[in-house]
């Protein structure tokens, strides 16, 4: 599961969401903040790549700051469920 809290910056919106090594389940879209995705029990570990709509904004991904647009480090995996969360200020 990938959720995707919006903090207190003006424009707390991302423009794009993709996952290294999976898909969300759902196509990408700003007004949703819960996606899921489903990979195969090979997989280890994935990276998130959020992209702010606002240069100015910051964007952390399970804690971590990354560059908009950048993938995170790569998240290690736990057989089952999953909570990565993402919040843009």
């Amino acid at each position: 599961m990938v959720n995707f809290n919006a903090g207190l910056s003006g424009d707390a919106t991302l423009s794009a969401l993709t996952l290294g090594g999976g898909a969300l389940s759902s196509p990408f879209a700003p007004s949703i903040t819960d996606y899921g995705s489903t990979v195969d029990n090979a997989t280890t570990a994935i990276t998130v790549t959020p992209t702010m709509t606002h240069a100015a904004a910051t964007v952390k991904v399970n804690g971590v700051g990354v560059a908009s647009g950048a993938p995170s480090t790569p998240i290690s995996l736990n057989v089952g469920a999953n909570e990565i969360t993402i919040e843009v200020k």
